[in-house]
């Protein structure tokens, strides 16, 4: 049985671990407690403990576990102190941006805010402003993304806290890439880049690299976006099917860009099984489009009028308004160029729908 100091003094070591994200040392404070009987906790250090359980799930990124000591930590709402009523709000909206529910994070980050003044630690202070700067990037909300990451920033700063300092370049060099600043996204990026070097933290160069890849590409400096593509793929470290789709896709439209055709289509390839084999229907069609697009032995193009109705279709259905304004205007430019004014017309106020509905909703493409 532990002592009640040393119990103390664990719980605290396991919550600064979580905060900081060095999770094989919470991982081994947990699995202290899981020794122990729960008949010794006092109520203080049940509450206590559920709330470093349900944090410990959300950074194993395990769902189900995550959902169970929420629900948990909801029964001792009714006579939580202001600090715990701002965790389980935080952790909730973690939780909801994991599983892409961008607006119910900003809600429950929203309730968390209120008891912020309760929060002493400036570090987690600091770990709040960088979570809600991340659902309003993913909201396309970037004003307010900006300003929670300069706030995160300047906090991470007086710690000293350089890992957390590159991410937030990282990000703000993510939302300047939006609304298409693309040098202050780039010195955003670079700063990141420093800032992982200077402190052992090769996995910031992985996603700079990727994000670089991106950023040159979206300005047809094909060159440039292949060779960071390429040093991302390069680099140690797993993508997630999704992100290695979109690595898949780039290098498949810079290389056929670059008239690498052979180059282009293995890339295409690639990306092409990987989208079948995840199930991710829009990049199967985003796969279909880059091929009637760039490859000159591509021999649909007779086909071009259907194929691009079907892929608008299904983006109108899935209300992903930004590929359905990029791909209407392509097809409406197509019936343009065929002298058929009727369908052009058509097409152009789909585009036009799209990005009214894309203004209003804040939807990012992703």
């Amino acid at each position: 049985m532990l002592a009640l100091d040393t119990k103390q003094s664990l719980l605290d070591k396991w919550n600064t671990y979580l905060r900081d994200q060095q999770l094989d040392k919470a991982l081994s404070i947990r699995a202290q407690f899981k020794q122990e009987s729960a008949l010794t906790y006092s109520v203080s250090d049940s509450k206590k403990i559920i709330l470093l359980k349900a944090r410990t799930a959300i950074l194993e990124k395990d769902m189900p576990k995550a959902e169970k000591y929420l629900i948990k930590m909801e029964r001792y709402l009714d006579t939580a102190d202001p600090a715990y009523y701002f965790y389980f709000h935080f952790f909730k909206g973690i939780y909801n941006y994991l599983n892409d529910k961008f607006e119910a994070a900003i809600y429950e980050y929203k309730l968390a805010g209120r008891k912020l003044k309760n929060i002493e630690d400036s570090i987690e202070v600091a770990e709040y402003h960088y979570n809600v700067a991340a659902v309003y990037y993913e909201a396309n909300k970037i004003t307010l993304s900006i300003q929670h990451i300069h706030a995160a920033l300047e906090l991470f700063k007086q710690h000293q806290k350089l890992k957390r300092m590159a991410d937030c370049q990282c990000l703000l060099g993510s939302n300047h890439y939006e609304i298409k600043q693309y040098n202050e996204a780039e010195r955003h990026y670079t700063k990141a880049l420093k800032l992982g070097e200077s402190n052992g933290y090769p996995e910031i160069k992985k996603i700079v690299y990727h994000n670089l890849g991106f950023l040159y590409g979206e300005q047809n400096k094909s060159a440039e976006a292949i060779k960071n593509l390429k040093l991302a793929l390069s680099l140690p470290g797993k993508y997630d099917s999704e992100h290695l789709i979109k690595t898949y896709f780039l290098l498949s439209r810079e290389s056929y860009r670059l008239d690498e055709i052979k180059e282009g289509n293995e890339w295409y390839e690639k990306g092409t099984s990987l989208s079948h084999d995840a199930n991710n229907q829009s990049y199967i069609y985003h796969f279909r489009v880059l091929k009637t697009n760039y490859d000159p032995d591509y021999n649909s193009y007779g086909e071009l009028e259907d194929e691009y109705i079907e892929i608008i279709n299904y983006f109108v259905d899935s209300e992903i308004w930004y590929f359905v304004e990029q791909y209407s205007s392509i097809l409406a430019q197509y019936y343009k160029d065929n002298g058929d004014f009727e369908l052009a017309c058509e097409y152009y106020d789909l585009m036009v729908t799209a990005k009214e509905k894309m203004d209003y909703k804040g939807v990012l493409h992703s």
